[in-house]
């Protein structure tokens, strides 16, 4: 369900950096860049788990800041296909079901793949 998967990115740092450290800032901007967002061909990202590698510092042509290559590792959330997952349902109509994990609350279960035999049916008097 979770993976680490690294990734790179090229950052810039300002030189008015307001008493932080080059790290702190590189992981906040890549928080701020990649947590809760999802990933092409890898899944959700959760968290930005650890800076591994910081090089660079160049200041490029036309620029006045330096420029960084940031190597780090991300937890992911991506289940398989098939993987049973406990969820909390959070909407159900005719369409199908909403859950949320708590974390994630977009999942759609389309009335098509609930399991047969499986009826929606509406009570007005609730």
């Amino acid at each position: 369900m979770f993976v680490f998967s690294l990734l790179s990115h090229r950052l810039r740092l300002p030189l008015d950096l307001p008493n932080l450290s080059p790290e702190v800032y590189f992981r906040s901007q890549l928080e701020m860049l990649f947590l809760d967002k999802v990933i092409s061909k890898l899944g959700l990202c959760v968290s930005v788990h650890e800076l591994r590698k910081i090089e660079g510092g160049f200041i490029e042509v036309g620029q006045g800041w330096p420029t960084y290559e940031i190597e780090f590792r991300v937890i992911i959330f991506c289940p398989f296909v098939g993987e049973v997952i406990p969820a909390k349902l959070k909407h159900q109509d005719e369409t199908g079901l909403v859950l949320t994990l708590g974390f994630f609350d977009d999942i759609h279960v389309p009335a098509a793949y609930m399991q047969q035999p499986s009826i929606y049916k509406f009570d007005s008097d609730t």
